[in-house]
């Protein structure tokens, strides 16, 4: 993992340079490729676009919940290559749900489904957990939780955190406009830059050899695949076989949760299905 994330170095020094970070400081929300354990043989890899701003808000929040001082922002890093992660970020206590009482932050388990939403994307994919692992009100969370983290991987085509891709596409158009060096190479337009992403994430694949791999989104499955097919977005049990590189011997099998609207019971009936899948296997 570190000799891939090597080749984000430049980047990293681009995007944290002071003339550079002027231009996208409304933007840009840090850096972040580690949101999990670094395991091998994954049951499952979710792939989303790119980070949120949630490692954002919680390091420039004072203790009351407002913002810190605007001219002493901290972008958070996070990187396999020197951070020890234990734990799936989307099991951490008040990701999923939790809610400010009384100017305090009260964070909830990842199971407490009764309680406040603080985090609709993680909420949703916490639901996933709930069919994929058939839990119940008896189940052995410590024990869930210790499955989860040897089974499921996470990780985004672009590590550049931002509110919306709207923010990502404009910081990417700045990156090329600064005629950067990446993998030896000059990087010449928005194409090349989204590729250079690609060939990472394959990288990644590559070396923790998931058996399955889940899109977070069209998006995230046509910039993966670098295809423009038509995608039926209710089509969730739709299974393909992918060869990310054109001398692979292998096929990864690739699902697709459309994240268009409501998708919760899309996921779901996903988790379901690969819960299912595993029983008769």
């Amino acid at each position: 993992m570190n000799k891939i994330e090597e080749k984000y170095l430049p980047l990293i020094e681009l995007l944290e340079g002071k003339s550079f970070l002027k231009t996208v400081e409304d933007e840009y929300k840090g850096f972040i490729t580690a949101l999990n354990p670094l395991i091998s043989n994954p049951k499952i890899l979710f792939i989303g676009i790119n980070p949120g701003p949630g490692a954002f808000d919680e390091k420039n929040q004072n203790s009351k919940g407002g913002e810190k001082n605007i001219n002493q922002k901290i972008y958070p890093k996070a990187l396999f290559s020197d951070n020890k992660i234990n734990q799936i970020d989307w099991l951490k206590e008040g990701n999923a749900r939790g809610e400010t009482i009384k100017k305090s932050w009260k964070a909830y388990k990842w199971y407490d489904r009764n309680k406040k939403v603080n985090n609709v994307f993680v909420k949703r994919l916490v639901e996933f957990f709930f069919t994929y692992y058939n839990i119940n009100d008896k189940s052995d969370y410590d024990e869930l939780e210790n499955k989860i983290n040897s089974d499921i991987f996470y990780s985004n085509l672009y590590p550049i955190s931002t509110k919306t891709t709207k923010e990502l596409n404009f910081i990417l158009k700045k990156i090329v406009s600064r005629q950067i060096r990446l993998n030896e190479k000059e990087v010449k337009n928005i194409k090349e830059l989204k590729n250079f992403f690609r060939q990472r994430t394959i990288d990644i694949i590559k070396s923790i050899n998931p058996e399955i791999i889940i899109c977070l989104g069209n998006q995230a499955f046509k910039d993966l695949t670098s295809t423009n097919q038509k995608i039926n977005p209710n089509d969730t049990l739709k299974r393909f076989e992918i060869k990310f590189r054109k001398n692979d011997e292998k096929e990864y099998p690739v699902y697709i949760v459309s994240r268009n609207g409501n998708w919760e019971g899309k996921i779901k009936t996903l988790g379901k299905h690969l819960q299912e899948l595993k029983l008769t296997m």
